[in-house]
């Protein structure tokens, strides 16, 4: 398993809480996982819910995870501090791309575009648009913001 940074003190910080508490039962903090699992997972999301001819999720449950909840309506405020931008809704486990947003010119990615990342920066979406899945497995806090839209811009 990969190791925080020694100069990412944040992560240092928790990994050595969570050792030192290996009961601590959390929803979604501490899962491990490899690149092909994680690659097989946005594989099927973006099959809709199916992989290798197998159904893991009804369409009904795919359409409401993948659909925005908090639209204008929510009293949500996509200000400065709303992640992972002004362009994104939220759905069930996933940030779900509703519009183009403010930025000129507009990030990388397509309407419709769900991603979702942990608190220790692995980063992976789906593209139904483009087709496309990427994934990004690193573990910095301190850099994970420049490094994900490095990796994006790049790949798109």
């Amino acid at each position: 398993m990969t190791e925080p940074l020694p100069s990412d003190t944040i992560l240092v910080d928790a990994e050595s809480e969570r050792r030192a508490h290996p009961g601590w039962d959390s929803g979604g903090g501490g899962l491990v996982s490899t690149i092909i699992d994680y690659a097989r997972f946005a594989q099927m999301i973006l099959n809709s819910g199916e992989l290798d001819g197998e159904r893991y999720l009804s369409s009904a449950a795919f359409k409401e995870m993948t659909t925005d909840h908090i639209g204008p309506s929510s009293g949500v405020d996509r200000d400065y501090l709303y992640f992972p931008g002004d362009d994104f809704g939220f759905g069930y486990g996933f940030a779900v791309r509703t519009d183009p947003g403010i930025a000129k010119p507009p990030p990388p990615g397509s309407i419709g575009e769900l991603q979702c990342d942990s608190g220790s920066g692995t980063y992976f979406g789906v593209d139904p648009k483009l087709d496309m899945i990427y994934i990004l497995m690193e573990q910095t806090q301190n850099e994970r913001g420049r490094i994900r839209v490095a990796f994006k811009e790049a790949g798109l």
